[in-house]
């Protein structure tokens, strides 16, 4: 896959990232905490542009190695995501 663009949406060194990268139509966008707590990111979205009305997640389930599906509507462009210790997300859309 060829990326058309990566932007940086928040974060801080050792603590926690979220980037979102586009090829062609489609925005993926993804995020780790580097800490050992829970913790919940809002995660503003509009500088990418068109914002669907929901998007699919995979996100840290309750056990280790425990994924499962979350789909999240976004409010004023901007979606909240709880993360796990050292966990992370990564989701879609076109």
């Amino acid at each position: 896959m060829v990326w058309d663009e990566t932007l940086y949406l928040g974060g801080y060194p050792g603590k926690d990232v979220v980037i979102a990268r586009k090829s062609g139509n489609r925005w993926f966008v993804a995020g780790i905490n580097g800490e050992n707590m829970e913790k919940e990111l809002t995660i503003d979205l509009s500088p990418l542009g068109n914002i669907p009305t929901e998007i699919e997640l995979i996100v840290d389930g309750n056990g280790a190695r425990d994924l499962q599906s979350s789909v999240v509507a976004p409010t004023d462009s901007k979606i909240s995501i709880r993360l796990q210790p050292y966990g992370g997300f990564t989701g879609g859309w076109e």
